[in-house]
């Protein structure tokens, strides 16, 4: 079984590994993360391929995307450590490997991998259940992949202190100390849509996507040459 990860980037930390790389020559994949990667979350010897996502902030010229991927594994060196960011926390553990491919490398080696990068666009830096916030090396299930709902729409929003809905909406009781809290819940099995500290909730009852996590594998096997 393959294990994906996600590491997150804004356009000056990317900048900042890319500058690293040139200065270094170094071509496979470099990694600084503020804490160590989870042994609970990754096999110990098992490899892992990285999806790098930007998490600045949408724009048109610079909408959600991924940079591209590289594979590493759950060892850390003291000789690896380096300055490659200038926020020092990050570069507290540094992960290596061999091979990287950015995501113009990956649209080249076959027409399909564009599709598929682009509805792992939608599944990991948009909606309500993207991955841009967090720290360090997330985890990316199987079931996670096979739940995206390219069709899904946005999860309504309102107001914690009238109930209203937020957008376009002026509340009357701004001033209000007393907060509604709403447990937004799923339409098929009723469980809340967040769980266990702010994980998307994966419903048991829906369909799973097993074409798509299909066509995840082959792109990681491309990656590799295997195809």
């Amino acid at each position: 079984m393959k294990q994906i990860g996600v590491a997150r980037f804004t356009d000056e930390t990317y900048k900042e590994n890319l500058a690293w790389k040139e200065k270094k020559q170094y071509t496979g994949s470099v990694y600084g993360f503020d804490r160590e990667i989870s042994t609970k979350n990754f096999d110990y010897m098992g490899e892992i391929y990285t999806i790098d996502i930007r998490c600045s902030k949408n724009t048109k010229k610079s909408p959600p995307h991924i940079y591209g991927i590289g594979k590493i594994r759950c060892i850390t060196k003291r000789e690896w450590r380096s300055r490659i960011y200038s926020n020092h926390e990050y570069n507290r553990f540094v992960y290596k490997g061999d091979t990287y491919k950015s995501r113009d490398e990956l649209v080249k080696m076959n027409k399909e991998n564009n599709e598929i990068i682009e509805t792992l666009e939608k599944l990991l830096c948009v909606g309500a259940r993207h991955f841009k916030r967090g720290d360090g090396l997330s985890k990316l299930t199987y079931d996670r992949i096979m739940s995206h709902d390219h069709e899904a729409k946005p999860i309504p929003q309102r107001c914690s202190k009238c109930g209203l809905l937020r957008r376009g909406h002026v509340c009357k009781k701004k001033n209000s100390k007393i907060r509604i809290k709403f447990i937004k819940r799923c339409k098929i099995c009723h469980d809340p849509l967040k769980q266990h500290g702010g994980l998307a909730h994966i419903c048991l009852g829906k369909p799973k996507n097993k074409e798509l996590l299909k066509k995840v594998l082959k792109l990681l096997d491309r990656y590799d040459g295997k195809i």
